[in-house]
């Protein structure tokens, strides 16, 4: 079974709220990035109960992979979450273990998320399961001497809009926030004040951008600003014509 997770609706915090509900969840989760640097295999994850009732708590670890410009976790047995499901009383914490258990060493950035989900205490019909809150955290293993993420920026031009494309050929992941593109002139497009989102290594995203007056010429030269997980984002992009 394969989980699908949009990048824009990601929030700073990858908390994903499943009901009207969610806003007064009791479950919480401490980091909100996991990074691992080889030789280096186990990490771990505060969650915490803020309610004043016990809840049900599920763990679990999954593949994290960018294809055509989309976002999706896969199963995996390389990383595993210990305990798996817990039940966490009124106001305590618990500390859970995430372990990688691939044999072999990492290559490069290993790409997970840790998503981290309260259950519902009531029953539910057989065969159904519903969340109450979700969190999913970005995790990271990697060598611990990988360079920098290396992005090609491009602004297509779409019938009905633009989209801004991110291609990272280098060897590391890119955060982007707070991102807009400026012309020559200082015209600028946002792309939203929060979180854009990430470009893992070898992978290519895009965001379409909201409701804009700016046009923009193809085959004119922009610039791409922002903030990412090192500092300031700027960098150079083409405006093309989307095929």
């Amino acid at each position: 079974m394969k989980w699908f997770f949009s990048s824009l609706a990601a929030a700073m915090v990858f908390y994903c709220a499943m009901t009207a509900a969610a806003a007064a969840a009791s479950l919480q989760v401490a980091p909100v990035l996991l990074d691992v640097a080889a030789p280096g295999a186990a990490t771990s994850a505060t969650v915490r109960n803020l309610g004043s009732e016990p809840i049900n708590v599920q763990v679990r670890a999954f593949r994290w992979v960018q294809r055509d410009g989309a976002e999706r976790l896969e199963p995996t047995n390389a990383v595993v979450a210990s305990p798996p499901s817990l039940q966490l009383p009124a106001g305590q914490d618990y500390l859970v273990r995430i372990v990688r258990t691939a044999k072999n060493p990492v290559q490069g950035e290993e790409d997970y998320r840790l998503v981290v989900d309260e259950l519902p205490s009531a029953p539910r019909r057989a065969g159904t399961v519903a969340v109450v809150v979700r969190h999913v955290i970005p995790m990271f293993f990697h060598q611990s001497d990988l360079g920098p993420a290396d992005v090609e920026w491009n602004l297509l031009r779409a019938p009905h809009g633009y989209v801004l494309q991110a291609k990272n050929r280098g060897a590391t992941y890119l955060r982007a926030a707070s991102v807009s593109v400026i012309d020559g002139a200082g015209r600028s497009m946002p792309f939203g004040k929060g979180l854009l989102g990430y470009i893992l290594p070898g992978s290519t995203m895009q965001w379409p951008a909201g409701v804009s007056a700016q046009k923009f010429t193809p085959g004119k030269a922009v610039t791409v600003r922002g903030q990412s997980q090192i500092g300031a984002l700027e960098a150079s992009a083409s405006v093309k014509a989307r095929p």
